[in-house]
């Protein structure tokens, strides 16, 4: 499916490709799947799309502590995928808009560890950039996340991790390849919306005009028919559990190219 696409955007790969041979200094083999998310985010504006992969890269040079040394396979990564299931759906919305889910399926928040929740995140996404799962690109991204179980203590743990938490939000609004549609928090609970009052500060506008809160998912039907999703929020398209383990064994299929560091260093201009 992906060489359909590199033939149809042939001449605005090379252009890019070209672009970046041009650029010692940066990552001399980027993902062809991935240059054409940042391409297709910026409307094939490759002035656009360069300056996103620009600051993709020095965000990822200037937070080692989040981006660097990522093993999928190691016990923190696999804490963290016990804690919460983080997972893209297989099928997406008649505007092809794909849905995300989210969920903690271990509420005891010793075992929330705010870190290593955004290091699995990113590599998640690191994974979705060079993994196509049709012979289309993504017009946008939906996000559903189950707030069931979230408590004080897991306020305080993501609230006591402010600097990492800022970082990350910058990342996932300005720096990634991808545009966000809607925001749909279900089982919502007020520890939720002091969540939300302490990360206004940090998002954008048009993050926070994309957020719809719901204390059911009932209401989410009136924005995703059941169809596209899991059981467990009232549709029929399966488990999240099923869901999760068979995203996991796409994210571990990439741990290669997740470890190498290559595929994201930048060096200094001589």
């Amino acid at each position: 499916m992906s060489e359909i696409l590199f033939a149809k955007y042939d001449k605005e790969l090379k252009e890019f490709q070209e672009w970046l041979n041009s650029k010692p200094h940066l990552p001399a083999n980027i993902d062809k799947l991935l240059l054409l998310r940042y391409l297709n985010v910026n409307d094939f504006n490759l002035e656009e799309a360069k300056k996103l992969l620009l600051l993709n890269l020095d965000m990822r040079r200037d937070n080692p502590n989040i981006f660097a040394n990522r093993d999928v396979s190691d016990d923190a990564f696999q804490r963290i995928h016990h804690t919460l299931q983080i997972f893209p759906m297989p099928r997406n919305t008649s505007e092809n808009f794909k849905i995300s889910i989210s969920r903690l399926v271990d509420t005891n928040p010793d075992n929330y560890v705010y870190l290593d929740l955004v290091r699995a995140v990113v590599s998640m996404l690191d994974t979705r950039f060079v993994t196509l799962d049709s012979n289309e690109l993504i017009n946008g991204e939906i996000g559903i996340i189950d707030m069931s179980g979230f408590g004080w203590k897991h306020f305080m743990k993501t609230a006591s991790n402010i600097s990492i938490m800022k970082k990350y939000m910058r990342y996932v609004h300005e720096a990634v390849p991808f545009k966000v549609v809607q925001n749909h928090f279900v089982n919502c609970s007020p520890t939720m919306e002091r969540l939300i009052s302490f990360m206004k500060p940090f998002m954008k506008q048009e993050i926070l005009d994309s957020i719809k809160f719901h204390s059911s998912t009932e209401t989410l039907f009136e924005y995703i028919p059941k169809d596209l999703l899991p059981d467990e929020f009232g549709g029929t398209a399966g488990k999240c559990d099923d869901h999760h383990k068979n995203w996991l064994k796409v994210v571990e299929s990439k741990r290669d190219y997740i470890m190498n560091d290559n595929n994201w260093m930048v060096v200094d201009e001589l």
